[in-house]
């Protein structure tokens, strides 16, 4: 179960419809938690879901989106989703990354050591 972060930025067309983001956002959930297993917010903090939106350059509408997939895979075909509609209102500008929780990067650091101080003398 995985932490994603993505950023999807407003195309010509979600400029020119730019005041119904907060229907495409509602919608764009709604086929999140169809998606089996479902996709959510990690914290909702504001009711929406974890998306904060800037504006940059002028006009110009990014969408941070801050997701938890349990199958860490789904959020792609999400994304997938997202950019297919037609006529398109976002593409995805920053690919889903997946971020580690305190414990994976402990882990990840003492194998890290232990590949490191790997005693590799015998090997021919």
């Amino acid at each position: 179960m995985g932490i994603w972060v993505f950023v999807l930025t407003e195309t010509r067309h979600g400029q020119g419809d730019h005041m119904n983001h907060l229907h495409r956002r509602d919608v764009a959930w709604a086929r999140a938690g169809f998606i089996t297993p479902p996709i959510k917010p990690v914290t909702n903090h504001d009711g929406r879901g974890d998306v904060h939106e800037w504006e940059s350059p002028p006009g110009v509408f990014n969408y941070f989106w801050k997701v938890n997939d349990p199958s860490d895979g789904n959020v792609f075909a999400l994304v997938s989703a997202f950019e297919a509609q037609n006529p398109q209102s976002v593409y995805c500008s920053a690919s889903p990354i997946r971020l580690r929780t305190p414990a994976e990067q402990a882990a990840l650091q003492d194998l890290s050591v232990k590949l490191r101080d790997f005693d590799d003398s015998g090997i021919k």
